[in-house]
């Protein structure tokens, strides 16, 4: 035997060696895939991205070992390969994926079937034999996003003796809906949401009796991207009898609540010379912010173009759509205005792109700001920001940022007296990371789906109390003492507000899909809204 036959190892030795090489790849596969899913402050969707990119390396690896050390013959290699590539071919060929989760798991349909809105009557108009009336008040209202008080919270109610006993909730109803992520909002006995039917996006009032539609009004307009999906994202405010929409593409109505006629109309991108084109690459998942109205004053985020010149608010005339004040810089988010009076000022506070402020309502003035790390085309910020008394907020977010409280002050005495600071009294990276939703607070206490699992918090230092179930990317609404947890997946979690541990009462399937949308309670009925359908159930409570 020639040196150079016994330096090369047979075929035989290099099959025997194969198994090692195999274990060696499945080995660091699993260790680096499980020890990236434990990671204590690890968002969920990037642990996601960083296992599916590691089982990607590892089957190419796998891949490269068969092609070149596997030691079998050229031609079942040859083979392996073309059936491995026309398996990955035929699959993208016949599948697509029309929507991702929030924890980035996509979900697939047929390449050539329609998406769910396209197969919906297009309602462009629909008008009522009978005009309604969206000026009457109650204390049963829900008028606007997370309710009254953009608070998540509703207090003037008593659940039931024994509710806990009954069987689920009695659906009124259930009508296919569709695509968006708008929530409802309701007043004397009608609800009112926004959702995409083919090319038009569309404002829809339903009877809260049957769910069945009353009257639409409709825009040409779609908002389609693979992370975000498809469809308006903002919940209309209803008051003074009109309703007041912001679609994801940029466009402020109006409406007449009682036909749903337009009354006036804003293109916001057009107001800072902007384009939906534009927008899109800043903010990337479209348009989600609900309309402030306070008295005759209707407030909005602006923005503007990627390169600027941004404004962080905008006021315009309720009645008459012109516009009043401008403040502010930044580009927008995918939260919404909310009204706080601190220090003896009426103010809106806005959690912009990357900055919290707070501006006059009379004229807009910024009265303070608070750097909030964020970006609309990356780590967004979604999250409301929290009024909490003696001027102090609470601000949450996902993608690692967690929550922070800070307190507005004056300056001190000798400079201007209209001029505030704000300081930081605690901030936590591993507590209420609110992605896609907001938190209800209660006693001293904050609950808030923290990347997809419930969690309450201790206001006072941000020390968490307990973290337990995971329901993914929902929504939550606290009812008095019992919060309504709505988990990503459809079901709906009673959960008792209690800071010592985690309780849960009673759960039911609401719907099937993914829930993204928030709650509604009208009375005592529960409108839930998933992807393709939305739902009214009556709960065991009675209002006060």
């Amino acid at each position: 035997m020639s040196e150079s036959d016994a330096a090369a190892p047979s075929s035989d030795a290099r099959t025997r060696r194969f198994p090692r090489t195999v274990l060696v790849i499945l080995a660091a596969w699993l260790l680096i895939v499980v020890t990236v899913l434990n990671l204590p402050n690890m968002d969920h969707a990037i642990g996601n991205i960083v296992a599916f990119g590691v089982t990607l390396l590892s089957l190419l690896a796998l891949e490269l070992w068969f092609l070149l050390a596997s030691g079998v013959s050229r031609t079942l290699r040859l083979k392996v390969v073309m059936v491995s590539l026309l398996a990955v071919i035929g699959f993208f060929g016949l599948v697509k994926i029309i929507s991702i989760d929030g924890e980035l798991i996509p979900r697939l349909a047929w390449r050539f079937s329609p998406t769910f809105d396209k197969t919906l009557d297009p309602a462009v108009r629909v008008t009522p034999s009978l005009k309604i009336d969206l000026e009457i008040e109650s204390p049963h209202d829900f008028p606007g996003f997370l309710g009254p008080q953009r608070s998540a919270s509703i207090d003037n109610l008593s659940w039931n003796p024994g509710w806990q006993d009954q069987a689920s909730p009695r659906q009124l109803w259930k009508q296919p809906i569709g695509a968006g992520w708008s929530g409802f909002s309701a007043r004397n006995g009608h609800a009112i949401t926004m959702q995409q039917r083919g090319d038009n996006e569309i404002v829809s009032c339903h009877d809260m009796a049957t769910g069945e539609i009353v009257w639409t009004n409709s825009i040409p307009a779609r908002h389609e991207t693979l992370f975000g999906g498809i469809g308006p994202r903002s919940t209309p405010t209803i008051a003074g009898g009109r309703v007041y929409c912001l679609g994801a593409t940029g466009m402020l109505l109006c409406l007449d609540g009682s036909d749903g006629n337009l009354l006036w109309e804003k293109d916001l991108l057009a107001l800072t010379g902007s384009s939906p084109t534009k927008d899109i690459t800043t903010v990337a998942w479209g348009r989600s912010n609900s309309p402030l109205v306070v008295g005759d004053l209707v407030v909005v985020p602006l923005g503007g173009p990627p390169s600027g010149p941004h404004v962080s608010l905008l006021a315009l005339d309720a009645t008459s759509g012109e516009e009043r004040w401008r403040s502010g810089d930044r580009q927008v988010s995918y939260a919404s205005p909310s009204l706080v009076e601190m220090d003896g000022q009426r103010q809106v506070v806005i959690v912009s792109a990357n900055l919290v402020s707070g501006h006059r309502l009379d004229d807009g003035k910024q009265l303070w700001s608070h750097t909030w790390e964020g970006s609309s085309n990356s780590s967004a910020s979604v999250s409301q920001a929290v009024y909490l008394g003696n001027n102090r907020l609470l601000l949450s977010k996902g993608y690692g940022v967690g929550s922070s409280v800070i307190e507005v002050q004056r300056q001190p005495a000798g400079q201007d007296a209209a001029s505030y600071k704000t300081v930081e009294i605690w901030a936590n990276r591993a507590v209420l990371k609110t992605k896609f939703t907001n938190v209800a607070i209660k006693g001293g206490y904050a609950y808030g789906l923290s990347d997809g699992i419930l969690e309450c918090v201790d206001l006072s230092d941000g020390s968490r109390r307990w973290k337990k179930g995971r329901m993914g990317q929902g929504q939550l609404l606290r009812l008095d003492n019992v919060l309504v947890v709505l988990a990503e997946n459809g079901t709906v979690w009673y959960v008792a507000v209690d800071p010592e541990s985690f309780n849960p009462l009673s759960k039911f399937k609401a719907v099937s899909g993914k829930c993204w949308a928030t709650l509604c309670l009208y009375d005592n009925l529960l409108i839930v809204r998933a992807e393709e359908v939305a739902a009214c159930f009556e709960l065991p409570v009675t209002r006060q």
